[in-house]
């Protein structure tokens, strides 16, 4: 397989998106172009998906049969990168209004056809006026679009009225907009991390944000909501303000900033099942399901592993296996297709363990192989877990050597290194116990209710009563 970045690139890219740039190349390039010829090739690759190539081969689909030259090749996929590169950012801006009102009204202005700049300014107006967008971008957009008209107003005339007053307007809108949209991800951010963000002077701006100023864009309104739950996350009425005011304000975003705006009330909701809270489960669950609904969740309409197992998780949590096996089954076909697999049987042995069908959930772990460190050794804690409760002990001691040698050997840092061997240590104790001196068995509790970096805290416990 070629590991070019534009064929990493072009491998990212559905089959309409490639017909497109294909459409334009063509239209672009002579019919004996070289840079043709090489998209052919690897376009022809991408549509029938399939991973047999070199760069050897590429080389003689386009030069035939003269000699490999390593550098030749390298400098053709490299101009031919930058000929794509263009088209995708062209039909980038295609995509968006506001950058094509940009350019256009920059255009007219450049070259002073006044008319063309007026009939473009009032189509940008009104499209500020009718779009129902009114996040973070949007302002930016309007500030840019002020921005080139007060240089427009000062070139004609400079004693005119200007656009200042709505500049100064918009910036303050945008500044508290911004201020409290990552304020917010800094809060949610050092909940969960060992990490502390100055706030900056957010004290200062609290006392001008008057209950006018918060209401009067959608962006402020429902990030000071959420702040204020952040910042009194015990205080269930800050809770439910804000996914009132979710529901309330929703409309106004895209679907990307939707995506991160509703894992902020589901994070909350984790925290405070965490907690003990059960209550909380049933709202975000009800998150969840509207996120994934409106496809909020999804990122080109596909779910990502870690969410596909983290709503599987809170349903796990309160006894819901069939809440989590229906959500398992439906969603099981949004997962890419490397993930697919593993994500699905790790859900399954989830669901399983859980509801103590052990040899059915050691079956779904064994299918269950991931890249990812982090939950391949979550996989691999479940498995250790499953033998030790089937009392495989053979296997058992075989898979925490697996284990110990996999932490070494993929280099796994900080938190995670601890807790895992945390995890191998405390399980190869429990396997030297005698089951029958309880004050062993209590001494050890004792150590592992005070071990500092535990994960499995609870199931250790559990196993020693």
């Amino acid at each position: 397989m070629l590991e070019t970045r534009l064929f990493l690139v072009l491998q990212a890219l559905t089959e309409n998106r490639i017909q497109r740039i294909d459409f334009v190349l063509s239209a672009q390039e002579q019919k004996d172009s070289i840079h043709l010829k090489l998209w052919q090739y690897f376009k022809d690759i991408l549509l029938q998906r399939s991973k047999r190539t070199s760069k050897q081969q590429s080389f003689q689909f386009v030069f035939g049969n003269e000699a490999y030259n390593d550098q030749k090749l390298r400098l053709l996929v490299s101009q031919l990168f930058k000929k794509v590169e263009n088209i995708i950012a062209s039909q980038e801006i295609e995509k968006s209004t506001h950058e094509k009102n940009r350019v256009l009204l920059k255009f007219y202005q450049d070259l002073g056809l006044q008319k063309h700049y007026a009939t473009q300014a009032k189509k940008t107006e009104l499209f500020f006026q009718s779009d129902k967008i009114k996040d973070n971008a949007q302002l930016d957009a309007q500030i840019e679009y002020e921005s080139l008209k007060f240089d427009y107003l000062l070139e004609q005339k400079r004693n005119q009225d200007l656009n200042l007053q709505k500049i100064l307007d918009l910036t303050d809108l945008a500044y508290f907009a911004k201020k409290l949209k990552y304020i917010c991800n800094a809060l949610a951010h050092q909940s969960v991390y060992e990490i502390s963000y100055d706030l900056g002077i957010m004290a200062q701006i609290e006392l001008y944000l008057t209950p006018e100023i918060v209401e009067s864009h959608p962006a402020i309104a429902l990030y000071y909501s959420c702040y204020k739950m952040l910042q009194n996350p015990d205080d269930k009425s800050k809770f439910e303000k804000y996914i009132s005011d979710i529901k309330k304000y929703q409309g106004y975003f895209r679907n990307e900033e939707m995506r991160n705006i509703y894992l902020l009330g589901i994070n909350m909701c984790i925290k405070h099942l965490n907690k003990g809270n059960k209550a909380y489960a049933k709202i975000g669950l009800g998150l969840y399901e509207e996120g994934l609904n409106k496809k909020y969740l999804l990122v080109n309409n596909k779910i990502t592993r870690y969410t596909y197992r983290n709503i599987a998780m809170m349903a796990i949590r309160v006894d819901d296996f069939e809440w989590a096996e229906n959500f398992t089954e439906n969603y099981r076909d949004f997962l890419r297709a490397k993930d697919k697999k593993s994500a699905y049987h790790f859900n399954k042995a989830l669901i399983n363990y859980n509801r103590k069908q052990l040899d059915a959930a050691l079956d779904n772990i064994i299918e269950a192989d991931f890249n990812d460190h982090l939950i391949n050794l979550a996989a691999k804690t479940l498995q250790a877990k499953i033998y030790f409760e089937l009392e495989q002990m053979d296997l058992l001691d075989s898979h925490l050597d697996s284990m110990e040698m996999y932490i070494i050997r993929k280099k796994v840092l900080g938190y995670y290194k601890e807790n895992y061997r945390n995890i191998i240590s405390y399980i190869r104790k429990m396997i030297r116990l005698n089951p029958y001196e309880q004050k062993r068995k209590d001494i050890l509790s004792e150590k592992v209710s005070s071990e500092k970096v535990l994960t499995e805290r609870s199931w250790f416990l559990k196993q020693l009563a």
